[in-house]
């Protein structure tokens, strides 16, 4: 884990696996804290799967509180950039009456 948090301060790809690590708890406990850390900072620099585990984070409350409304920016997010899974979230947020951020 040391190698992968000092790869994860440089390389957005490195922050999505950590982030998804500590999310589903591979190899280490599962920490929805740690996982939305890492998930946003590669989010923030648009790595779509990275938005799409954070969505999910933000969708269910697991690290962060509940809120629809960042959920589907990300998902929309991620859904631009192509994200078959983002697309389908988004139309999910968009079906329940959530409306468009």
């Amino acid at each position: 884990m040391r190698w992968w948090k000092l790869a994860g301060e440089r390389d957005k790809r490195s922050q999505y696996l950590l982030g998804s690590t500590y999310y589903f708890g591979h190899v280490v406990h599962k920490n929805y804290k740690k996982a939305t850390y890492w998930l946003e900072k590669a989010a923030l620099q648009d790595d779509d799967w990275a938005q799409v585990l954070l969505g999910d984070c933000y969708y269910l409350g697991r690290g962060v509180a509940k809120n629809y409304e960042t959920a589907a920016y990300w998902y929309e997010k991620a859904a631009n950039l192509g994200n078959i899974d983002a697309q389908y979230m988004l139309g999910v947020c968009y079906y329940n009456g959530m409306e468009k951020p």
